[in-house]
């Protein structure tokens, strides 16, 4: 965990980054003004994303923040660290391929044919913990096509949840 004596921020965790339209949405503050931010406006942000075909933009993100933006590119966010199978959407290009999931039964995994890739997952609860303070403004959004079912409840009974400010 961060040194407790190290100046609050606003700390973004963004569980189904896509290829960074919703940390651009909190650049431009859509979930918190930023300027408003502990420390005169300080950030950091975590964009996790399975699907790999979002790591080129995520990357790019990082190389733009160094230091400030931390990217889980072809990594999904569970209750847990281990591999995980993840079903690719590659049909909903008008959307960003929203439908991609780790459930094989997804109506667009299964129009995709099943399209699957093994990835790592990060554990969330771990992530907070050794990522925020109490006394930074940490915003959690997860989009994770039906992964949150499984995620909500462990981090709802976690000691770390009074950690999360604002939940997307």
């Amino acid at each position: 965990a961060p040194s407790a004596d190290r100046a609050p921020k606003c700390v973004f965790i963004d569980l189904g980054a896509a290829d960074g339209n919703t940390f651009h949405k909190f650049l431009g503050d859509g979930y918190t003004n930023v300027q408003n931010c502990p420390s005169g406006g300080a950030w950091e942000a975590y964009l996790v994303e399975a699907n790999p075909w979002f790591g080129p933009s995520l990357r790019a993100l990082q190389d733009k923040y160094p230091g400030k933006v931390h990217v889980f590119s072809s990594t999904a966010a569970f209750m847990c660290a281990a591999t995980a199978s993840f079903y690719l959407d590659s049909h909903n290009h008008e959307h960003n391929y929203w439908g991609s999931s780790m459930s094989f039964n997804h109506p667009d995994a299964v129009r995709g044919g099943h399209k699957k890739v093994t990835v790592p997952t990060v554990n969330v609860i771990q992530m907070i913990r050794e990522n925020t303070v109490q006394s930074d403004s940490v915003i959690l959004k997860m989009d994770i096509e039906g992964a949150e079912w499984d995620i909500v409840p462990c981090l709802a009974s976690s000691p770390f949840a009074t950690l999360v400010d604002s939940f997307y």
